[in-house]
């Protein structure tokens, strides 16, 4: 059914993929609605490790999707190579995981993880492709025959074979599966149908890694053991738990010890043989594994799940369909209310527990200055009942100021959407660190009146730090952010390097050239050898400077209590662009140390290009993948791009509030 095409996007000059999803009797105008609603929401999932989506749409009968190209391949290509190394496949785990926590956090389950969905470009980077084929398909009976057995056998988690719950466990499962592929060069079950490979994921042992491959670190085995249970509650919270562990393991260092039930007797459907293993990061001897019988209810959708494999549905739609876990949009009233004191018991600040699902994500993003907006996504909430509303509130847990930010309103599914922009366009991220639902009588209060059922919240260290960094700080050149501070700097820099290659002689290079590695690296040094140092800086500071502050900042915010792994994955993004700048920094330098040596203008002229090229970069980034945007990528994003990714860093997930009855 679908068709790929290599398209040319003509007015920006770049190469596209074009996935055709062309006219068939499953398709109706429910599912093209469908279709539009998730592929709008999937292009919003922007992350350096997520297969980009730029546009979509519908021609007639005929859907279409609008992403990325890649060239490089894809990490099926690199496996039919053979093994890889244990270091390669750590770094390529630690990519992709860090994609799939983003997503989970965002309420999308892939619920497809294989290699031939994880691209690797031409940089070495992988991408990973094609969210969400399952729960589009899986919602039309049309398509799927079974009405909803979707994926790929060979990377398929238990519980998704047998119908069950889709839950982000599922693509922890399948990340297990494409890292035992990784290391061993093979998968870990094969049979001669879809079906019995399915049956094997849901009956069979997990085959031990160490068989298959020699000379494997023994704590590995624990922690192949532990991704790929069989029960969804025995793996790793998130992917980024899984490749701690992975990196511990080779290294040397210790793993996570097992749940019990896995240490003791572990659990295939009814209790059986026991199985003993070592301390963490070694191995018994010949550890067995009890094998119990599925359901005979679950063995009936394995077996009609044949018709969705043998349709092929599977492998085709996953070309074309992106999905996620979310609806209807409800638009915040009240959009310049002013933050009212609220009760410090009404909202309790909590660490968001990594153990427990996120029922939503709240993001800040910007409408007109900085900071300004409040998206929050919610997923598997109850709707309310009649003359009852969801009011989404904003709180600092530090001050107790609130801030009523608008009614959510949950579809039948339980999903909703709530967009806030705030009326006097002040920095949220910073001003508040808490986000809280309660369900309301009325809208209009100023402070929650009823139980908050739902909450999330990351320290206050960390709004501090967002705030000295994005919006305004006391070390700032004339109180500005750190990173505004960064950029002056180095937009300073890149002028005097334009007038350094615009001179006429070579004095007037020099001259420029002392200025441009003063604005840098700070001080007033005497570069050119005439006797005095000038830096034009008001700050005499420098990039570098600023940029060691903007690290410091996120460093102390994130050794604060309650910071999670998703805190330190969006800082992640800051710290890409701030890197990236002080690579070009390196490389910038020993350039303009050679212009000082220059004898004339024919010496210094190569160098002078190479200068302002640099800092072209420096200041603006570089599109190093063709992909048609600036990315937090190693080697892509950086001064100017701080700003605009550093805003992530204050996403929030939601979760139950366990505390409501106390």
């Amino acid at each position: 059914m679908a068709t790929v095409y290599k398209g040319y996007q003509e007015e920006i000059d770049r190469f596209v993929a074009i996935k055709v999803l062309p006219p068939h009797p499953g398709q109706d105008s429910e599912f093209a609605e469908r279709f539009q609603l998730e592929a709008r929401t999937i292009a919003r999932l922007q992350h350096p490790h997520i297969l980009p989506v730029y546009d979509y749409g519908q021609e007639g009968d005929t859907l279409y999707l609008v992403v990325a190209y890649i060239e490089g391949g894809s990490l099926s290509d690199r496996i039919d190579r053979g093994p890889m190394a244990l270091k390669t496949v750590e770094s390529y785990l630690r990519e992709i995981a860090s994609a799939l926590d983003f997503a989970h956090r965002q309420g999308v389950v892939h619920r497809d993880i294989k290699p031939d969905n994880i691209l690797i470009n031409t940089e070495g980077y992988t991408l990973l492709a094609d969210f969400g084929i399952a729960k589009l398909v899986s919602s039309s009976t049309k398509l799927t025959a079974t009405g909803g057995l979707v994926g790929t056998p060979a990377y398929m988690a238990p519980e998704q074979a047998q119908g069950g719950e889709i839950t982000p466990a599922v693509d922890i499962y399948s990340l297990g599966v494409v890292a035992y592929e990784m290391v061993t060069g093979r998968q870990p079950y094969t049979a001669d149908t879809p079906i019995h490979v399915m049956m094997k994921h849901v009956t069979e042992p997990v085959p031990r890694i160490s068989s298959a491959k020699q000379d494997l670190p023994l704590a590995l085995e624990s922690v192949m053991l532990r991704v790929m249970a069989k029960h969804p509650e025995d793996r790793y919270a998130t992917a980024t738990e899984f490749v701690e562990d992975f990196s511990r393991a080779i290294s040397g260092r210790d793993v996570t010890p097992l749940p019990l039930r896995m240490t003791d007797t572990l659990v295939m459907g009814e209790p059986s043989e026991t199985r003993q293993f070592s301390a963490p990061g070694t191995m018994a001897a010949n550890p067995t594994q009890a094998v119990g019988s599925p359901s005979s209810t679950n063995m009936l959708l394995i077996v009609g799940g044949v018709v969705v494999i043998a349709l092929l549905v599977i492998a085709i739609v996953a070309l074309v369909i992106f999905t996620v876990n979310q609806s209807n949009s409800g638009v915040a009233s009240n959009p310049t209310a002013a933050p009212t004191r609220a009760p410090t018991e009404a909202i309790q600040a909590i660490p968001p527990a990594t153990s427990e699902p996120s029922l939503g994500t709240a993001t800040f993003s910007t409408a007109t200055t900085i900071g300004d907006m409040l998206t929050l996504r919610a997923n598997r909430m109850p709707p309310t009942a009649p003359g009852e509303n969801y009011v989404v509130w904003l709180q600092n847990t530090d001050s107790g100021d609130v801030l009523n930010t608008g009614t959510m309103k949950i579809n039948a599914l339980g999903e909703g959407t709530l967009t806030y922009t705030d009326g006097e366009g002040r920095f949220l991220p910073g001003l508040f660190n808490a986000v809280a639902i309660s369900r309301e009588s009325t809208a209009t209060s100023e402070t929650p009146q009823g139980e908050i059922e739902y909450q999330g919240s990351y320290p206050i260290a960390v709004a501090a730090a967002l705030t000295s960094i994005l919006k305004e700080s006391a070390d700032g050149i004339d109180g500005s952010s750190l990173t505004q501070s960064a950029l002056s700097e180095g937009q300073l820099g890149r002028q005097h390097a334009n007038l350094a290659a615009s001179s006429t002689n070579i004095g007037g290079v020099l001259t420029h050239t002392e200025h441009t590695i003063n604005i840098l690296l700070g001080g007033e040094e005497d570069y050119n050898g005439n006797g005095r140092g000038e830096n034009p800086s008001r700050s005499k500071l420098g990039v570098v400077h600023f940029l060691d502050l903007i690290d410091s900042q996120m460093d102390s915010a994130l050794e604060s209590p309650g910071t999670t792994t998703l805190l330190e994955s969006e800082a992640e993004l800051i710290r890409v662009c701030v890197n990236n700048a002080r690579l070009t920094i390196d490389q910038i330098i020993p350039v303009e140390t050679d212009l000082l040596k220059a004898a004339d203008m024919d010496a210094a002229a190569p160098l002078l290009s190479q200068s302002t090229l640099l800092l072209d970069v420096l200041v603006d980034g570089v599109d190093l993948d063709g992909s048609g945007q600036i990315d937090p990528f190693e080697g892509e994003c950086s001064l100017q791009q701080i700003e605009r990714f550093g805003v992530l860093a204050g996403v929030i997930a939601i979760q139950e509030n366990k505390d409501q009855d106390a």
